[in-house]
């Protein structure tokens, strides 16, 4: 009895360290230079943190899936103008400024920005908005793991996508952990 308990303790403890969500996310980078935006590069992430919309941005971008259903939209600004910064020497030992210089602000032509998006399995294209306006569409497709046609195409599987592939021959499979109930209750018949 103590050796199927150990036994059971060993594999719960090695599968419980396999198994680990993911917070996947979309990094678009983006580029402004002269008015225009393009995408310089896409990838799929793994995030450290829950990626949350932000509001009052003077861009949007808009996440939608192949049945043009709305998944995610937040907000972002292009930091086009930068200030230099004071210099230390415009400043006493308390802080207070003894020199007062003009401080030059310039506006760049050209910057690069990258937005995250979470990842959805069925996300198709993100399209970017300034003030309600398209300005730019990115495809996504490439990464999605169901496109909700209908149909088990493209690489989709029961496991990834249910919606395409009801009637997958690994229904039939059992899953892990349906397995490791089945191994725990033989251990004790």
């Amino acid at each position: 009895m103590k050796m199927k308990i150990l036994v059971f303790l060993f594999i719960f403890t090695l599968l419980s360290t396999l198994v680990y969500a993911q917070n996947l996310a979309y990094s678009i980078e983006l580029v402004y230079k002269s008015s225009e935006i393009s995408k310089n590069n896409l990838a799929l992430i793994d995030s450290k943190n829950e990626i949350k919309p932000v509001v009052g941005g003077e861009y949007d971008a808009k996440l939608y899936s192949f049945d043009n259903n709305l998944l995610f939209e937040t907000s972002f600004n292009f930091e086009l103008e930068r200030t230099d910064e004071a210099n230390p020497e415009w400043f006493n030992e308390e802080g207070k400024q003894i020199i007062v210089n003009e401080v030059q602000s310039q506006k760049s032509d050209e910057i690069s920005k990258v937005i995250f998006l979470p990842y959805y399995k069925s996300g198709k294209e993100v399209r970017i908005y300034r003030y309600n306006e398209l300005k730019l569409t990115v495809d996504v497709s490439n990464l999605a793991t169901c496109n909700n046609n209908g149909k088990c195409d493209n690489g989709e599987t029961n496991k990834l996508c249910l919606e395409d592939c009801p009637n997958s021959e690994k229904m039939n499979k059992l899953s892990l952990w349906q397995t490791i109930l089945n191994f725990i209750k033989n251990m004790f018949k």
